[in-house]
């Protein structure tokens, strides 16, 4: 007996072995339906959309500019600031300062002005722009015109006035020009030849 009995208990051993190693079974669990196709074509919500589809990017640039002005008979040194709205295309704000020597007269001429960039390729390096604006012009008398009007208290030699400009430019990559009709007081022709360089993009 003890000869069947040691030989029955390892066999015993070896099949529960096995069993008491394996994990326990997983409780059943339904499957997950597959979407439908209600949920597949549902639109994304709102408040998870990049931001990238709100808002408007500004594009800032400046640079120098220089020329001359038509019946002032002037040289104009000066610049400009440009802050276009990329989200409706060519559309920008640019504002210049511009000081002219010549004559018997120093002016100051700041223009507030709305252009539209046309380009004419997708490397955007080519465009024209056409544009209107508002500008302010100051003039100060210099030399011995300054002396005789300050002798003679002529207050009409400090003179000041504004007026509508209407014109338009083109540029190639970085460098332009432009020419710009001045109406009331204001020069009647202003031609300037300018640098435009980027200097930031922002959100807005």
């Amino acid at each position: 007996m003890r000869s069947f009995a040691a030989p029955a208990f390892l066999a015993a051993w070896w099949t529960a072995l096995p069993i008491l190693a394996a994990p326990p079974p997983r409780p059943w669990r339904p499957a997950k339906p597959p979407p439908t196709e209600m949920e597949v074509a549902a639109p994304l919500d709102p408040a998870k959309e990049p931001d990238r589809l709100h808002g408007c990017s500004l594009d800032f640039e400046g640079g120098p500019r220089g020329g001359l002005t038509v019946n002032d008979d002037q040289w104009i040194l000066g610049g400009h600031l440009r802050v276009g709205f990329l989200c409706l295309g060519g559309f920008a704000f640019e504002t210049v300062g511009l000081v002219g020597f010549g004559g018997n007269y120093l002016t100051l001429r700041p223009s507030l002005r709305v252009i539209y960039r046309l380009y004419s390729d997708t490397n955007r390096e080519l465009e024209l722009h056409p544009t209107l604006g508002w500008s302010l012009v100051q003039w100060f008398p210099v030399g011995h015109f300054s002396t005789w009007c300050e002798r003679l208290e002529v207050d009409a030699c400090w003179a000041r006035d504004s007026g509508v400009e209407l014109g338009g430019g083109m540029a190639y990559r970085f460098l332009g020009l432009d020419a710009v009709a001045g109406f009331g007081s204001l020069p009647s022709v202003t031609i300037t030849l300018m640098a435009t360089f980027p200097l930031g993009k922002t959100r807005w």
